[in-house]
């Protein structure tokens, strides 16, 4: 009789030590690995400082990128700024191609991310003075640190540099930047 009850029991730890052999398999197969061959992340970065022109500058970028090869990824960045003293405002919007190198692939690792785009810059709504939209294009480099927090979430600050071009003027804006990425497979 003593026999009998064990077989099941045995049976029933047996399962239990397959299910979760199997499961942490799944999970470690699908939770990405840091900065690999075959890994996206996306991310968003503010930031703000003083501006060219007038006396506030903020600036929110998101980008999404996939990883070529190992630290070395490629994507889309695209930007919005808005740069404002009292009732006068103005908004830049523009989106272009992206390159990042992460210098290591440890909890603190360096990167140097750069990107060319085009876009628009326009009066702000509710501005004082109104004026035509005119065309742009911009460089931005951004020397920073990811920081890891959780496997696949991780904390970005940088300082982005970034040259915007006119027909007939060019600017430059400095800025230091705090950002989120989140990177999977």
């Amino acid at each position: 009789m003593k026999t009998s009850l064990y077989l099941p029991l045995l049976a029933l730890l047996i399962s239990l030590q397959l299910q979760q052999a199997y499961a942490q398999k799944l999970t470690s197969d699908q939770s990405p690995t840091i900065f690999q061959t075959g890994s996206w992340q996306l991310g968003v970065k503010e930031g703000y400082g003083r501006g060219n022109l007038l006396k506030n500058r903020n600036t929110l970028q998101l980008h999404a990128s996939y990883f070529l090869s190992k630290q070395l990824a490629v994507g889309l960045n695209t930007t919005w700024s808005k740069e404002w003293v009292d009732n006068f405002n103005y908004h830049d919007l523009s989106a272009g191609p992206y390159v990042r190198y992460q210098f290591t692939t440890t909890r603190f690792s360096p990167f140097l991310e750069a990107s060319y785009q085009v876009g628009k810059r326009s009066s702000g709504e509710g501005s004082s003075i109104s004026y035509p939209s005119v065309s742009m294009q911009s460089t931005q480099v951004s020397p920073g640190v990811s920081v890891g927090l959780l496997k696949s979430m991780r904390l970005e600050l940088s300082y982005g540099l970034q040259w915007i071009y006119f027909p007939s003027s060019t600017q430059y804006f400095g800025q230091p930047q705090i950002g989120l990425t989140y990177l999977f497979k």
